[in-house]
């Protein structure tokens, strides 16, 4: 009787845990009814993504256009994506409705790694504020300006030599970024630091000190972004 329970309590459990499992599948896998179209076969935990091999990416993206129209949805992974093709249809998204689809995605690489910092991967009012302030400091400084023309040209000259070192040769520009990132991070914090250490308030010579002009001012401003007291936006660089 004993064992006949046992196995009577385990067979529940394992139709419960089966249950279970199907639901969570199913979740998965099911297209929601307000998506725009797109194919309806994909892989559980990886959606698309097989279908979108890197060396047909375009031009699969062009049938999956044909098939479905300029708006069409994609699973990739756990994720949905929308994707928008043609003039009409990304400037009626990103133009006229700019506010809507101004947010950043809720990515690993957003929340995780970026913790919502910066104009790249920040969204709302504080993207647009810190956009304000960026593209309002950097024109003072020659942004879109013939000013920065001959910077711009010296970074362009760099890579252009870099490109010529590889004879032909084909290379990855993903490991290249990946081997520098450490340098940048630590080249950053080494001007950051300079900064600091010879700020002037009334010789704002860069971008840098602007922001630490910024920060100064709004210290005593507990919901300001651009100390990392605001509680909507709790880091935004490692300045302090």
């Amino acid at each position: 009787m004993i064992v006949f329970d046992i196995l009577l309590t385990n067979g529940v459990l394992t139709v419960f845990l089966i249950v279970i499992l199907v639901t969570l599948l199913w979740l998965n896998i099911r297209r929601p009814s307000d998506l725009p179209p797109g194919p309806t076969i994909y892989v559980p935990g990886l959606g698309n993504m097989l279908e979108l091999n890197p060396q047909n990416l375009l031009q699969k993206l062009r049938d999956y256009r044909k098939q479905y129209g300029d708006v069409f949805s994609l699973k990739m992974g756990s994720k949905w994506w929308i994707i928008l093709n043609g003039y009409d249809v990304i400037h009626a998204a990103l133009v006229k409705n700019a506010d809507v689809f101004s947010s950043r995605p809720d990515t690993f690489i957003v929340k995780e790694l970026a913790n919502y910092r910066g104009i790249a991967f920040s969204s709302g009012n504080i993207w647009k504020e810190h956009r304000t302030f960026a593209l309002t400091k950097l024109r003072s400084f020659g942004f879109g300006k013939r000013s920065i023309e001959t910077n711009i040209s010296e970074e362009v000259e760099v890579l252009l030599q870099f490109f010529d070192d590889q004879k032909g040769n084909a290379f990855d520009i993903y490991d290249i970024v990946k081997r520098n990132s450490k340098m940048l991070e630590n080249f950053v914090e080494e001007v950051i630091k300079e900064h600091k250490e010879t700020f002037e308030e009334n010789n704002i010579r860069d971008y840098i000190d602007a922001f630490l002009v910024e920060r100064s001012r709004r210290l005593g401003d507990d919901e300001n972004t651009f100390t990392g007291r605001s509680s909507n936006f709790p880091r935004i660089t490692n300045l302090n």
